[in-house]
């Protein structure tokens, strides 16, 4: 399956409800001439190829964006995004849509935060979230803040950074008023013109051995936040919580003494358990939301071949006989999403993921929408967003591309207009960026291994003939790959340099049924291993990849996997590309273990399942561990960490380099400092990706005199 040709593998058996019939007159979609000139945003309407030497740089592929998060109010009059401002940081900016040309008034920024997620409380109301892409020691989302749209009520509801503590609450030096501390977050927003928001608060107990969650209303408007608990008589161990439309909690989902368990709420406040399982097993059901009272929830019944929506009888505790939406081949499950008209209450459609994002819509004028806006931006997964779509002035389309990075435009139902916005890298057009496709290839022992394939720009005059390519593999390994853009855009910078990227969804990944994931437990350097080099072969033998140029690359898991490869496979791969790579396995289990005693320990026991017993598998966990294989390695190998990384601590990198260096392997090896797990700095990826193209460089040349194609020595 190709990125420009959808699949055909999803089916839908019934719907729930019935769908809107709402008096929405679709229009034929056309181009307006407004810009946002003022934010310094290009915009491409078409993705033209380039010619080779105009090679994309690393600094657009891997600098800063120049757009962040885009967000429409529920009337579609206000537009909000995220953009550089001061320090390079991304800030708030707002512009009213009624008013041309658009002008974008800067109405909240942080001295050393950027700002990240923003949700609409109303359309007034501005929520927003930060994250520090200075420093990788905490890559999420952290506080919350609230302003008006015109810059007015600004409010710190959740602080990012606390001093000190006064019981669940926090004094800050930088305000002298009461704030929520850190251990609260931001649940969701709720629909309608109120000020208040869902949060969460996160407890500890050391007498329990667990870690658990409870609800609370906040009003973004008040002097001093004060959460109003929602879940008071509910029991402990909740990780997650299932509202109804008003933001009422319905059902839990958490973990007790050892059991997964899901509750209802019944009568006058009193929790029913409904479902229980061991908590280490991923048989059963998984609630995922509500729609009109009813509870959906994600399962794979006996003959599917992935997880199907379905949905569940709370009295009888049965599912439904027939899903809601299945896929072949797909957990569409745990993926779809319905698209309620939040003015009318009626639902539009489902969105949900398969190789790509997909959308079915079941109002028959919401689909002329579509089609109309499909026609003018061809070659593009559309992603439409209105909260209202009934009555809104305008809705947000985020077009996107396995070519370039999604494009941002908004839509006028009344005249049929499109206004573009702009992306977070408007220097890449899709010349270079390579096209993708999704296969499916048989491994060794029968297992379907879905694989991502992404082909270079050749252009003409090319010779015909295999290319130099990359086997990238994501990290998890609980993960999988999608056809569009990707974010950090690793494959596209790879085939915008001339190499052939495959990107296995090996078993063990998720999103293709129950078999695919189980079938990786205890496979970590083995049939997982097997899987890469069974897909690599499938490309050499379709004529797409020549044999004796391939280098292996991926970080996380897939660094592991990367450094595991030349070991697995010493024929294989010319060189080994790894960040923030798992070398020790016992090392891993190890730390875990004490890492999460905490916490019940959960963390730890699903670990053992996945990769096995310490004690008695010791021997298959040393023999599949990089630090202990060094010695095996004959091929150069790029290797980094990042110091302040607490999910592969820096020790695993540290006695991997001393273990390399004494066996004298060919090694790179680079610690970045103010990096953890997931890198944030552009520094970093510019850095480090430049010391991955003169690695390709150098090493995937053997019987030719010239650089693969696109590739400067």
């Amino acid at each position: 399956m190709s990125f420009a040709g959808p699949s055909r593998s999803h089916y839908f058996l019934r719907w729930p409800l019935e769908p809107a019939k709402g008096a929405i007159t679709p229009g034929q979609a056309s181009w307006g001439s407004q810009s946002l000139a003022v934010l310094g945003l290009a915009f491409a309407l078409s993705a033209l190829p380039v010619a080779a030497s105009e090679m994309v740089p690393l600094e657009a592929l891997f600098g800063k964006p120049a757009l962040g998060t885009v967000a429409l109010s529920p009337s579609g009059r206000y537009l909000a995004v995220t953009v550089p401002g001061k320090n390079a940081l991304l800030e708030l900016r707002v512009a009213d849509l009624d008013v041309k040309p658009w002008n974008f008034k800067s109405v909240a920024w942080l001295s050393n935060l950027d700002v990240g997620a923003v949700d609409w409380v109303n359309d007034k109301r501005i929520v927003f979230q930060a994250f520090d892409s200075q420093s990788g020691a905490w890559g999420g989302t952290c506080g919350l803040w609230a302003v008006d749209a015109d810059g007015e009520g600004r409010k710190l509801l959740i602080d990012a950074a606390y001093l000190h503590r006064s019981g669940n609450d926090v004094v800050t030096a930088r305000t002298g008023v009461v704030e929520l501390g850190a251990e609260w977050e931001l649940e969701r927003v709720l629909p309608g013109d109120g000020d208040d928001v869902l949060v969460r608060e996160w407890h500890a107990s050391s007498i329990r051995g667990t870690q658990y969650s409870t609800l609370a209303r906040l009003n973004t408007r008040a002097r001093i936040p004060k959460p109003v608990s929602l879940t008071s008589s509910a029991p402990d161990g909740a990780q997650r919580w299932i509202t109804d439309r008003r933001g009422v909690p319905q059902y839990m989902w958490g973990w007790t003494d050892g059991q997964h368990k899901v509750f209802h709420r019944g009568a006058e406040d009193r929790w029913e358990e409904i479902a229980s399982s061991a908590d280490t097993s991923d048989a059963g059901w998984w609630p995922r939301f509500m729609l009109y009272d009813t509870l959906l929830v994600s399962t794979q019944p006996a003959g599917a071949s992935a997880e199907v929506l379905t949905t569940l009888d709370p009295a009888t505790g049965k599912l439904a006989p027939s899903p809601v939406l299945a896929a072949k081949g797909f957990d569409v499950g745990a993926t779809a999403r319905p698209i309620v008209d939040e003015g009318s209450d009626l639902l539009l459609g489902w969105r949900y993921r398969l190789d790509t994002l997909y959308t079915r819509w079941g109002d028959e004028r919401m689909k002329s929408f579509q089609a109309a806006i499909d026609r003018a931006l061809p070659g593009k997964v559309n992603v439409t967003a209105c909260s209202r779509c009934g009555s809104a002035k305008r809705w947000l389309v985020e077009s996107l591309s396995d070519r370039e990075p999604p494009q941002y435009i908004v839509f006028e139902p009344g005249s049929g207009q499109l206004t573009p916005v702009g992306s977070a890298r408007p220097d890449i057009t899709g010349g270079l960026t390579g096209a993708r496709s999704m296969e499916r290839v048989r491994a060794r022992d029968g297992l379907e291994i879905p694989a991502y394939v992404t082909r270079p720009f050749r252009p003409a005059g090319s010779p015909p003939g295999p290319l130099p390519a990359v086997v990238y593999v994501h990290g998890g390994p609980w993960a999988r790959t999608n056809l569009e853009w990707s974010d950090p855009p690793v494959p596209q910078f790879l085939a915008s340099r001339g190499y052939v990227v495959i990107e296995p969804d090996f078993r063990g990944s998720t999103g293709y049924g129950v078999k695919h994931e189980r079938a990786g437990r205890g496979q970590w350097g083995l049939a997982m291993q097997d899987d890469l080099i069974d897909v690599l072969h499938w490309a050499i033998e379709k004529g797409l990849v020549d044999k004796d140029r391939v280098c292996i690359m991926g970080a996380s898991y897939g660094g592991y996997a990367a450094l595991m490869g030349p070991v697995h496979d010493p024929k294989a791969y010319r060189c080994a590309i790894s960040w923030v790579g798992v070398t020790d396995l016992p090392r891993l289990l190890r730390d875990t273990a004490e890492a999460h005693l905490l916490f019940d320990g959960l963390s730890a026991r699903i670990l053992r399942r996945e990769l096995g017993d310490p004690e008695k598998d010791a021997e298959k966990l040393q023999r599949t561990s990089p630090v202990f294989r060094a010695a095996e390695i004959k091929v150069p190998v790029l290797a980094a960490w990042g110091k302040d990384d607490t999910r592969v601590p820096l020790e695993h990198g540290r006695r991997f380099r001393d273990s390399a260096t004494k066996a004298g392997v060919d090694l790179d090896y680079v610690e970045y400092a103010d990096e953890g797990h997931r890198w944030l700095r552009p520094a970093t990826w510019i850095d480090f990706m430049g010391r991955a193209e003169k690695l390709l460089a150098r090493t995937l040349r053997p019987g030719t005199t010239s650089a693969p194609p696109g590739v400067r020595p």
